[in-house]
């Protein structure tokens, strides 16, 4: 049987490194949940409340991963690939529809 933490912000700290690992490679908050050994639908609130410490583990890790991953895309797209320019364009609108 699981055990659930008794008051979910003290999530250890194995837990919270799992949170991070996990979502920096992209694994769904299902998955993730599952191998903390914590509610689903409780995770799945606690990423929505900013003020959750898996808040913020899961969305650092993740945007990292992001960030290292457009920096590649930017990179390539410098040296002249046509995929990489077409991604790179993408992340340009994405970004202008974000400042309005």
């Amino acid at each position: 049987m699981i055990q659930y933490p008794l008051n979910p912000m003290n999530l250890n700290e194995e837990q919270l490194l799992t949170i991070r690992d996990m979502a920096s490679h992209f694994m769904s908050p299902f998955e993730i949940a599952f191998m903390i050994g914590v509610n689903v639908e409780d995770f799945r609130s606690w990423l929505q409340d900013d003020s959750h410490p898996a808040f913020r583990a899961y969305n650092e890790a993740k945007i990292a991963s992001v960030l290292e991953l457009r920096r590649k895309i930017v990179g390539m797209a410098k040296k002249g690939s046509p995929q990489a320019e077409v991604l790179v364009n993408q992340f340009i609108q994405d970004q202008i529809l974000g400042e309005e």
